[in-house]
């Protein structure tokens, strides 16, 4: 299942690349503008090696907590947000808590110039994540709500948050 087609635009920014599936899926979305971001060493090198070939695909490494801002602030439009940037056990690298990390990366588009970029959260279900939807509806208070599936283990389990 690939939820990506729904809510299109020119720019695909995804924090927690992962071993580089929501790249990939992006990819086969159409959209020409990729850039995603990686705590861990390994991941980072694997994605890299990955989409070595691929002129769309801008790959960070670093905390998005921190970084994304850096990653965004050149965007002159509107983007789609995939936030899947947390412990997942396994491979994944850090613990922190999914929704201090959320609310750091909503902060950090907030700051942008642009309020009507779609914004994903993945895996929301699984988590305790109040006040989240406060911070978007900050950034522009037409913003509307929705569920939508990432992965068929999960369904409902993405927060979409677009102005319709």
């Amino acid at each position: 299942m690939n939820l990506f087609p729904k809510y299109p635009n020119k720019y695909f920014v995804e924090t927690g690349t992962c071993t580089g599936g929501g790249v990939l899926k992006a990819i086969e979305s159409g959209f020409k503008n990729i850039r995603s971001i990686e705590l861990s060493d390994s991941l980072y090198e694997y994605s890299k090696a990955l989409f070595k070939d691929n002129p769309n695909v801008i790959l960070y490494k670093g905390d998005s907590t921190l970084i994304l801002w850096d990653v965004i602030k050149d965007i002159t439009e509107p983007i789609t947000f995939f936030l899947d940037g947390h412990a997942s056990g396994g491979i994944t690298t850090h613990n922190f808590k999914f929704e201090v990390e959320l609310k750091h990366e909503l902060r950090q588009i907030a700051q942008h110039p642009i309020k009507t970029h779609t914004i994903l959260i993945d895996d929301y279900n699984g988590y305790q994540l109040e006040g989240l939807q406060d911070i978007i509806l900050k950034i522009n208070p037409d913003y509307k709500f929705s569920f939508d599936t990432y992965a068929d283990l999960y369904p409902g389990d993405v927060l979409v948050a677009q102005i319709k």
